[in-house]
């Protein structure tokens, strides 16, 4: 009901996915999780979930793609949120970006 009522709400999208994501069913999920991603590509955790499922398929090219994304989206809200409201409101987009790098193992090549 939730897509029926604002099928722009990209939040609606990833609950779906969770659901179906809790029921097994791998495929509905990353196809609601793709379309939280198009509603609102800001949101890095939306990657996430996509990047685990192709990993557990062992698609690690496809979840590596999907991570990258995750970190552009997360270094661009960070941006954002310091335009907007200043230095203390940037840490958790960071924080996400940094989770992409190291869930991705690129952490390996920072250190």
């Amino acid at each position: 009901q939730c897509t029926q009522k604002d099928p722009n709400f990209a939040e609606c999208y990833y609950f779906l996915g969770q659901a179906h994501l809790w029921t097994g069913d791998e495929q509905a999920a990353i196809e609601n999780y793709i379309k939280a991603i198009e509603h609102d590509p800001t949101q890095p955790y939306f990657y996430g979930e996509v990047a685990e499922i192709l990993m557990s398929m062992r698609l690690y090219k496809d979840a590596e793609a999907i991570l990258l994304a995750a970190l552009f989206a997360g270094l661009w809200l960070a941006r954002e949120r310091l335009a907007r409201f200043g230095p203390g409101a940037v840490a958790g987009a960071y924080l996400v970006a940094l989770a992409a790098i190291r869930f991705s193992g690129w952490d390996r090549w920072l250190s």
